[in-house]
């Protein structure tokens, strides 16, 4: 199976572990490759891997990844009460949808903007 690595750069991995792992519930921790450097898996396939790496951040308005989601109306509403005490943020105030789906975007707590979507099949 080829694998799929994101890098992001985030302001601390710990927080970013926290909000991946823990607050959205997406991934889970896969290896530490010391000096601010860890890896995560993503629970719905295990070939996608985030890697994040501690450092100064930019902040960009526009999506760096996407990651396919089963019911996004159902992540939308545990997302909106989850995210509430979190240092992430969603950024819908409803679930946006399209001809050929839904998406949600949201900021991991590093400012780093991504998108849950679900695609209609067919």
């Amino acid at each position: 199976m080829k694998k799929i690595k994101i890098e992001l750069i985030v302001s601390s991995t710990r927080e970013a572990e926290k909000f991946y792992c823990e607050d959205i519930e997406m991934f889970e921790f896969y290896q530490d490759y010391g000096m601010g450097n860890i890896c995560l898996i993503y629970k719905s396939n295990p070939s996608v891997f985030l890697l994040l790496r501690e450092g100064v951040t930019n902040i960009i308005n526009t999506p760096l990844f996407s990651l396919e989601v089963d019911d996004c109306e159902r992540i939308f509403q545990t997302l909106k009460k989850r995210l509430i005490h979190s240092n992430g943020v969603l950024l819908n105030d409803e679930v946006f949808e399209y001809p050929l789906g839904k998406k949600i975007a949201l900021k991991d707590p590093s400012k780093n903007m991504f998108l849950l979507f679900e695609d209609y099949q067919g």
